[in-house]
């Protein structure tokens, strides 16, 4: 067993297939040291290929997304990955928004993705009336109570809720 060549082989992998700088990878192996740990063949290089196509060939935003996030590569492709993007794509949720999707337990993340499906056109009250006004603010005198916005804070992101009731 050649273990220096098997974690150079891994290191290099990462480096060379989001083309990493050295101080880059060395944030990616610091916050997911146990990406050493993956087979490149089986593991690292599929998700790789996947994460590569569902960003169309744009190595920036990937790479970002990594730098930001290396657990990202420890997650189950066929388990989290993969379902996760089919549905951020079917519920028109950006890919850009990755960070977020993987890290939110099962629950937390159907509430996101589907927080991301509500707009100012299905926003509708009592009898069909909207609660908005044309400029995309609630209406005052509407006989519901107001839609209140909160805003949750993620390290990458900001998601915006709205919730009426």
């Amino acid at each position: 067993l050649d273990t220096d060549n098997n974690l150079k082989g891994k290191v290099e992998f990462i480096r060379s297939r989001f083309e990493l700088t050295d101080d880059e990878l060395i944030k990616v192996i610091y916050k997911m040291p146990t990406l050493l740990n993956l087979n490149v063949e089986s593991n690292l290089g599929p998700k790789a290929d996947f994460l590569q196509g569902c960003f169309e060939g744009d190595l920036i935003p990937l790479k970002k997304a990594i730098i930001l996030q290396p657990a990202l590569l420890g997650y189950s492709l066929n388990k989290r990955i993969q379902p996760r993007i089919e549905k951020m794509t079917k519920f028109g949720v950006s890919i850009h928004r990755i960070t977020n999707a993987m890290t939110l337990t099962d629950a937390n993340f159907d509430e996101w993705v589907y927080s991301g499906i509500i707009d100012k056109e299905t926003l509708r009250g009592e009898r069909g009336s909207s609660i908005l006004n044309e400029d995309g603010n609630a209406k005052k005198d509407h006989p519901k109570k107001t839609v209140d916005v909160a805003e949750r804070h993620n390290a990458s992101d900001r998601l915006a809720r709205i919730v009426t009731w």
